[in-house]
């Protein structure tokens, strides 16, 4: 996991935005990688690292294009970071004080839909 995070933070110096204009695939990875204990039900509420990161996504939460990328990464790490409650991805921005709502996302969702 450790190493995970490592690789992920060295890309993030590399690429923290996408050529759309929103975060890049390794940045809303790194970002969100916080919140794994939480949505994995090893912590009862996320860590601040966590919020950090929810808070710096939810800007670019209000474009539907961002929304579906960062949907898409998501579902790209999911199997890497091994099982997580999908259904406790939309408090996040309730616990972290974030402004916008992160979609539902849920492992058999289409993102194009969000």
């Amino acid at each position: 996991m450790a190493r995970l995070v490592l690789v992920l933070a060295i890309a993030l110096m590399f690429m923290e935005y996408s050529a759309i204009g929103g975060p890049s695939c390794q940045t809303v990875i790194s970002r969100l990688s916080p919140c794994i204990s939480y949505l994995s039900k090893r912590e009862a509420k996320p860590p601040n690292t966590c919020c950090d990161g929810v808070r710096y996504l939810s800007k670019f939460s209000n474009q539907k294009k961002d929304r579906q990328a960062m949907c898409e990464c998501i579902l790209q790490a999911v199997p890497s970071v091994g099982p997580i409650d999908f259904s406790l991805i939309p408090s996040l921005p309730n616990y972290c004080g974030a402004s916008e709502n992160l979609p539902p996302i849920s492992s058999n969702l289409n993102c194009s839909r969000i």
